[in-house]
C-alpha cells in the first residue's frame, strides 16, 4: 500500500460524532466522489465511486448516521485499467432527495415537492471542527500525500471552482499555507 492509502485508512478511523461535522465531511465526500444521475420521471439517484474499501465504509457509515440512509454497495471492475476494482455506493431514488436536502442541494418547494436550489450549495463551515471534517472528506475524496521521509507534499485536486474555494478557505482559516495550480483535468 502507498503512504497516501495508509493515511486515508487512518483518517477513516477518526471518530466523527457531531452532526455538524458529519454533514461537513459528507458534503466534501459528495463534492469529490459523488455524482447525480437523472433517471427520468422526476427520479434521481446519487452515487459515490471510490477505489478504497475503507473510504466506501466511511461514506456508508456517515450516510447511515447522518441521514439514516442505507446505500447499496456494488463493485465495478475495469478491464482496461488492469482489473482495478471500484466501490460504488448508490443512494436510490426514494432516499436521494433526503440526502440532497441535507447537503443543501435540494429544498422543499412551495408545492411540497423537493426541488433543486439555484446557485452553488453552501456548506456550513463555521467551526474549526467542521472545517477539519470538511478537509478530511476532501482528502479522502481527492487528496494524495507523499511520504514525509522523501518530501512533504499534499495535493487536493478539485473538480470545480466552488470546491477549490471551500478547500482553500478552510486551509487558510486553520493557518495552513495554500499554493494553487491550474491543471488540465482539474483545478
Amino acid at each position: 500500500m502507498s503512504f497516501s492509502s495508509d493515511c486515508k485508512e487512518e483518517l477513516c478511523r477518526v471518530p466523527c460524532d457531531k452532526p455538524c461535522c458529519r454533514a461537513a465531511e459528507l458534503a466534501a465526500l459528495y463534492m469529490t466522489l459523488g455524482s447525480l444521475s437523472l433517471l427520468g420521471r422526476g427520479q434521481l439517484c446519487v452515487q459515490f465511486a471510490m477505489e478504497s474499501p475503507a473510504v466506501a465504509r466511511r461514506v456508508f457509515v456517515l450516510l447511515q448516521k447522518e441521514t439514516q440512509i442505507v446505500a447499496q454497495l456494488h463493485y465495478v471492475t475495469h478491464a482496461r485499467f488492469g482489473g482495478r476494482r471500484k466501490c460504488v455506493l448508490t443512494v436510490g431514488p426514494r432516499q436521494a432527495p433526503t440526502l440532497l436536502t441535507r447537503l443543501g442541494i435540494m429544498e422543499t418547494g412551495p408545492d411540497g415537492q423537493p426541488a433543486f436550489r439555484t446557485g452553488t450549495p453552501r456548506v456550513r463551515l463555521n467551526r474549526d471542527c467542521c472545517r477539519r471534517a470538511f478537509l478530511r472528506g476532501a482528502l479522502l475524496g481527492c487528496g494524495t500525500l507523499t511520504n514525509p521521509e522523501l518530501e512533504y507534499h499534499l495535493e487536493l485536486t478539485a473538480r470545480d471552482e466552488a470546491l477549490r474555494l471551500a478547500i482553500a478557505r478552510c486551509l487558510q482559516s486553520l493557518g495552513v499555507p495554500v499554493k494553487q495550480t491550474q491543471r488540465r483535468s482539474g483545478v
